[in-house]
C-alpha cells in the first residue's frame, strides 16, 4: 500500500495492480464507497489514519530545543518580568 497526499486532507491510496482509491478524511469518505455507506472506516481510510498517527508520534518524540538561551537572549527572565501573570 502506497499513500500519496493529494491536498486538503485527501490521500490517494495505491493498493497495486491499478487498484487506487481516494480517501477524504475531512468528509469521512473513500472512493470505494464502503466507508460512505457503512460509516465505518475502510482499510484505505485506516491506512491513512495510521500514517498520520505514525507521523504525529515521530513529531512528538523529537526533543524540543531548550528555551533557556532564547529567553536569555530576549531578556525574558522571570526576575525581570515575574514568574506569571496576575489577573
Amino acid at each position: 500500500v502506497w499513500l500519496i497526499y493529494a491536498g486538503n486532507e485527501k490521500y490517494e491510496v495505491n493498493c497495486g495492480l491499478d487498484n487506487k482509491h481516494v480517501v477524504d478524511l475531512l468528509n469521512s469518505s473513500c472512493s470505494n464507497k464502503k466507508w460512505n455507506l457503512s460509516r465505518i472506516p475502510c482499510k484505505h481510510a485506516i491506512s491513512c489514519m495510521q500514517l498520520l498517527a505514525d507521523v504525529a508520534s515521530a513529531i512528538i518524540t523529537v526533543r524540543p530545543p531548550s528555551l533557556g538561551p532564547i529567553m536569555e537572549k530576549l531578556s525574558l527572565s522571570p526576575e525581570k518580568y515575574g514568574s506569571g501573570r496576575q489577573f
